[in-house]
Formats: C-alpha cells, structure tokens, sequence
C-alpha cells in the first residue's frame, strides 16, 4: 500500500469512526444549550507499507467543564521509517461548538525538525477579528473572516456537514499569513473493512480544488 493510499485510509476511517459516534440532534438557540454535538472518544491506528509496522497514531476529542472541545493527534514513527527522517508529530485544536458551527479558539502543531508550516500555534481572537501565528518560526497577523476553521478540525466540520446532507463543501483556513480556501465534494460511497469489527459503510470524499 503507498503512503498516499494509507493516508486516504486514514482519513477515511476517520469519517466512518465520526459518523458513528455522531447523531445527536443540534437545535438550540444558544450556545450554553447546545447539546454536545460528539462524545469523547479516543481511536488508535496503525499504518503499515509493503508490511512493515511504519507509524501509530491516536486521535481524541475530549470537552472540559467550560464547555470547549480538544481535539488531538499524535503519531509516532516506527522501525524503518524513522531511518527515512520520518519525526513524530502531534496536533490539536481548541474548539467550541455554537449555533453557527466551531468556532475555533487555539489550533498547535509540533514536528521536531519540521519547517514553520510543521510547527504552528494561531490563536483565533474572534472579539477583534484576527488571527496570529504566535510561533517564533513565522510569527504573522491577519483578518479572521467569519466560519474560518483550522486545517484539523476541519475533519470534523465535514462529518457535521455531511450529517445535515450536504455534499458539497468550502472551508476557509489560515495558512501561511492567508487564508486558504479547500473544496471538497462527496464522490460516492465504499466499505471500509476493520480487523475484529466488521465491515462499515463509508463515505468518500474528494478534494477538488483549493486557492
């Protein structure tokens, strides 16, 4: 299996993993009443290539008493792959849900060795419009349109759109001191097979252009 194709797997099981923890109802007027629109949860994978044991990774969501949600990656490399210069890698994004969907608070990103794009901490300050990188690596400000979203927790903005029936998706992120704008469409459906739990129904997704 290519790099590539493990990668798509991934992302995949990801979605199937979310659509079935998702389904509860949102439909309140205001934020302090919202239901939690996921429960906590914590999946581990493993990624293998040609057979080899290459890389581990865990993903969490977890909410606080304040009612903000964390979601979490961390991979590690293994056995050949760290001869390769392959670096472990963890990244979050503080979170919470409202009327009009996540809102971002903190989104970091750590790689040992990376470029600045690998290494990100942006806080999102919604009450002056603006988002800043406030790494040392490539520290920038900018304007914060409304519903910008970072690269991670846009995985979960597609499982709650894909919840509500849309097929078609645009999100906007901070990448680099701009805003980058990701399309996505809903392509089809395939079944994704998991050691020990069966077989699930899953939905793929297509990236199909960005500026």
């Amino acid at each position: 299996m290519s790099a590539a194709r493990a990668g798509r797997r991934l992302l995949c099981a990801v979605a199937a993993l979310g659509l079935m923890l998702s389904g509860l109802a949102v439909q309140a007027a205001a934020e302090a009443t919202l239901p939690p629109p996921y429960p906590d949860f914590r999946a581990e994978y493993e990624a293998y290539l040609n057979g080899f044991h290459i890389a581990d990774a865990v993903f969490t969501l977890t909410r606080n008493e304040r009612g903000e949600y964390l979601y979490r990656s961390e991979s590690k490399t293994r056995g050949l792959a760290r001869l390769f210069g392959t670096r472990d890698a963890t990244e979050s994004s503080r979170w919470r849900y409202t009327p009009d969907g996540i809102r971002v608070l903190e989104y970091r990103s750590l790689k040992p060795g990376g470029d600045a794009d690998d290494n990100e901490h942006l806080v999102f300050d919604w009450k002056h419009h603006r988002v800043k990188n406030v790494s040392p690596l490539d520290p920038w400000s900018m304007e914060l349109p409304a519903g910008t979203l970072d690269k991670m927790v846009m995985q979960l903005a597609m499982l709650f759109d894909l919840r509500n029936g849309k097929k078609v998706f645009e999100y906007r992120v901070p990448r680099q001191g701009r805003i980058k704008t990701y399309h996505w469409a809903l392509v089809g459906e395939d079944v994704t097979e998991l050691d020990d739990l069966g077989s699930f129904r899953t939905l793929k997704l297509m990236r199909t252009d960005d500026r």
